[in-house]
C-alpha cells in the first residue's frame, strides 16, 4: 500500500499520512489533480528552503494555503488529500490553533488509525499549554496520547506498526529521560515482529534520539 518509507524531521508535521485514501477524479474537477500537484510543490519548494535557511519565512505554506481553501470544497474526490495536506501545511506553519479547529471538524474513521485524531488534538493542545507556560496541562495531554498509543500497539496485529511506535516516541522524547527513552525502544527492536525494513527505519529513530534531535523522532510513510 505504502510505497516510501523515510525518517523525517518535521515532528508532529512531517506527512500526516493518516487519511484515508480517495479514488479518482470525477468529470467537472479535471483540474484539481493540478491544483492539489501545485500547493504540493509549493511545500516541498519549502522544505528545501528551510533545510538550508531555518529561518525562512512562510510565503510558500500561505500560498500552498490559499490554493488548498479555494478548492477543498469544489474537489470532492481530493477532499482528502487536500486536507492531509491543509494538515500538514498548518503545523508546519506552526498555527495550532487553527490547526486543532480544523482537526477537530474531521470525522475520526477518515484517519487510517483509530487513535489519530485524538493523538493530533491532544499534542496540539499540548503546544498551547506550552506557550501559555502551563506544563503541567501541557504533559497531562501528552501523556493521554501515550497511554492510547500503548494500548494500540499492545495488540498483536499493531505490534509492528512503524508509524504509531514513532507517533509514540515522538511523544516521550519530550515527557522522559533520554536513558528511559532509549530503553524502552531497545525493548521493543529486541522482540519486533515486522520485516527487516521496518525494523532498520526504527533504528534510524533510535540514532536520532541518541544525538538528541527529538523534533526527528517520527516516521512518515508515504
Amino acid at each position: 500500500m505504502f510505497k516510501k518509507r523515510t525518517i523525517v524531521f518535521f515532528g508532529l508535521a512531517a506527512g500526516l499520512a493518516g487519511i484515508a485514501s480517495q479514488g479518482c477524479v470525477s468529470h467537472g474537477q479535471e483540474d484539481c489533480p493540478k491544483k492539489y500537484a501545485a500547493a504540493k510543490a509549493l511545500l516541498n519548494t519549502w522544505r528545501k528552503i528551510y533545510f538550508l535557511k531555518p529561518g525562512n519565512d512562510y510565503k510558500e505554506l500561505d500560498s500552498a494555503l490559499a490554493i488548498i481553501d479555494g478548492n477543498l470544497a469544489r474537489c470532492p474526490e481530493y477532499k482528502t488529500r487536500m486536507t492531509s495536506l491543509k494538515i500538514d501545511l498548518l503545523l508546519l506553519r506552526k498555527d495550532d490553533e487553527k490547526a486543532f479547529k480544523f482537526i477537530e471538524t474531521l470525522d475520526p474513521e477518515g484517519f487510517d488509525r483509530p487513535y489519530r485524531k485524538k493523538y493530533y488534538l491532544n499534542a496540539l493542545k499540548a503546544n498551547m499549554l506550552d506557550q501559555k507556560g502551563d506544563t503541567l496541562g501541557r504533559d497531562a495531554h501528552y501523556w493521554k496520547s501515550v497511554d492510547e498509543l500503548e494500548a494500540f500497539l499492545k495488540l498483536k496485529e499493531n505490534a509492528s506498526d512503524v508509524m504509531a511506535i514513532s507517533d509514540l516516541f515522538y511523544l516521550k522524547v519530550k515527557l522522559e529521560k533520554k536513558g528511559k527513552v532509549l530503553k524502552d525502544l531497545d525493548a521493543i527492536l529486541a522482540k519486533y515482529p515486522g520485516s527487516t525494513d521496518d525494523k532498520m527505519l526504527l533504528y534510524g529513530l533510535r540514532s536520532n534520539i541518541l544525538n538528541g534531535d527529538s523534533s526527528a523522532a517520527t516516521v512518515v510513510i508515504e
